[in-house]
């Protein structure tokens, strides 16, 4: 296992399945100096993470009925995940993020030292706006202070998922945008496959509904997707490039046919160029394009 980061610009998940006894998962990341890096659990015994899963979320693991079905990988497991390997790390906002015997990462609370019963494939230190973004069980979110992970709609506490449960996200990216509304590129896979369509988290923690602007603002809902709740995504999907996904320091984005500003509304081109007709954006612009026509710039002119 290499050393990992604690603070990540950008996290990708995927997972990779062996046989009924055995995955792992595959990460890739960069770090908030630039640099990209990988990083991939070890195959774990399906066993072992049926007794860990059991034990922080006090739920019966789902293919056994009895407790002490094997005590002996029950104790073993019960040590590695409750002992400290690494806790070298700095506190930041008040947490540290420790790396446990097994080779998970939980967080140490700086106010009172105390290790927290939350375990992830992989952690990062919490940023400005209060979250951390987090790997569990083929795939990647962000954390909440309250220790809540965006399953998909909504929060939903840690310790109420169940052990193959798991966040939708396979992939995020750390907060850009305009200095007063910053917003954090998530992205989703289709059916499943490689195909994935993305959508914003804002700085509340809340997923980013975008309204049209042609004159005045109107949710649209035509030629979208839409999930449930808060959230509206771009139309159709698109292949994963997470780089694709920012909102630049002016809080807008441009994408397809379309602009999206990070406060939430998007205007299209055509409603645009319409738009800026009306008010005489244009004018001055179809002067200069009809004076080009009649008197073309010389090439050769210095």
């Amino acid at each position: 296992m290499e050393k990992l980061s604690n603070q990540f610009k950008e996290l990708e998940c995927k997972g990779k399945v062996g046989d009924d006894e055995t995955y792992s998962f595959l990460y890739r990341f960069i770090g908030t100096d630039g640099k990209k890096g990988s990083f991939e659990t070890p195959y774990k015994h399906r066993q072992e993470e049926l007794c860990k899963g059991q034990y922080f979320t006090k739920r019966r693991a789902l293919v056994t009925e009895e407790f002490h079905w094997d005590r002996a990988i029950w104790d073993k497991v019960k040590g590695e995940f409750e002992v400290i390997e690494d806790d070298s790390r700095d506190f930041v906002r008040g947490y540290k993020v420790v790396t446990m015997k097994d080779g998970s990462f939980a967080y140490l609370r700086e106010e009172d030292g105390k290790l927290l019963p939350y375990r992830f494939d992989i952690a990062s230190d919490f940023n400005e706006l209060g979250f951390a973004m987090v790997g569990l069980g083929r795939g990647v979110t962000w954390l909440n202070k309250k220790f809540e992970i965006l399953t998909g709609t909504y929060w939903e506490p840690y310790t109420d998922l169940g052990i193959h449960e798991a966040p939708n996200w396979c992939g995020v990216r750390e907060f850009s945008g305009s200095p007063e509304t910053k917003l954090s590129a998530l992205f989703q896979p289709v059916f499943g496959g490689n195909v994935l369509m993305g959508c914003y988290m804002n700085s509340f923690g809340e997923l980013q509904h975008f309204s049209r602007f042609n004159g005045e603002l109107k949710p649209e809902k035509t030629d979208s997707i839409v999930i449930p709740q808060k959230s509206i995504l771009f139309r159709g999907t698109v292949a994963l490039n997470l780089k694709d996904y920012d909102f630049d320091d002016n809080g807008y984005l441009r994408f397809e046919d379309r602009i999206y500003f990070a406060r939430g509304f998007f205007i299209t081109l055509e409603d645009l160029f319409k738009l800026s007709k009306q008010r005489g954006l244009l004018e001055n612009l179809d002067r200069e394009v009809k004076h080009l026509q009649m008197h073309p710039v010389d090439s050769t002119e210095k």
